[in-house]
């Protein structure tokens, strides 16, 4: 018998030849002879390749650091004048037709102050004071997808009138990669092409200039990057409302 032939393997566009060519390069760095790797696969059909290794990667989920804990920073000469300016934390009023809201005053309480319910004509979260001037809609995957195809029309028209907002954006609970991975790795199943999804998104921001915001499939980071946005969106026009100018640390100008 010949000895076994050690090569690494080429990229595919096959998905089923691609888990094997992962399992063939790991396969290489333990010393695992090729022919090893192909006879451990040549039993598993494409599909229960396929599912497998979406299982696994369903099952891991990544630790991520913690979010800070401390105030926002608003700094003049060096020193922190959040208690000596008395400057408050949003109260974010959240639209009663949200039904599973993003926790942003149970994960962040030292940047959101309370929450409460309103009825909003527009987008699903804005601020007390600011109900004119900020609405930030959130969008799961799911969301998205239908937005893209059934919901078509009132979505568009949604942005038409979220574009009216001084400070506006859409979040989405996903990330790029989530949605070009594709859709059916969140058990969302729909003939709707990713790339569908993410150009009618793109076309919204290119027409009505409403930032998208890809947050996470992890609804912790989404609820973090939605608490830290509002946040810091209030924050400046507090300042700014108070005379203090549009600056959170005059050191740098930010």
């Amino acid at each position: 018998m010949s000895a076994p032939i050690y090569c690494k393997a080429a990229r595919t566009k096959d998905t089923s030849a691609y888990f094997m060519n992962c399992r063939r390069r790991r396969n290489l760095k333990e010393g695992v002879p090729f022919f090893a790797t192909f006879q451990t696969l040549s039993a598993e059909t494409d599909a229960q390749i396929i599912q497998r290794h979406l299982s696994r990667l369903q099952n891991v989920r990544t630790t991520f650091l913690p979010s800070s804990s401390n105030r926002l920073r608003v700094a003049r000469d060096g020193h922190n004048i959040i208690r000596s300016a008395k400057i408050p934390k949003p109260v974010v009023l959240v639209d009663t037709r949200e039904r599973e809201p993003l926790p942003l005053f149970e994960n962040h309480p030292n940047w959101i102050g309370a929450e409460r319910r309103a009825t909003l004509k527009t987008g699903d979260y804005t601020v007390e004071g600011m109900e004119t001037l900020l609405a930030l809609e959130r969008k799961s995957l799911a969301d998205a997808i239908n937005c893209t195809v059934g919901s078509r029309a009132r979505f568009i028209a949604s942005c038409a009138r979220l574009a009216h907002f001084k400070w506006k954006a859409i979040i989405v609970e996903a990330t790029l990669e989530d949605i070009k991975a594709g859709l059916g790795r969140f058990e969302t199943y729909s003939e709707v092409h990713p790339n569908a999804v993410c150009g009618t998104l793109d076309a919204i921001e290119a027409k009505f200039g409403i930032p998208v915001i890809y947050a996470s499939s992890d609804r912790d980071l989404s609820t973090e990057r939605a608490a830290s946005w509002i946040s810091k969106h209030f924050t400046y026009w507090w300042l700014e409302e108070n005379g203090h100018g549009r600056v959170l640390i005059d050191e740098d100008k930010l």
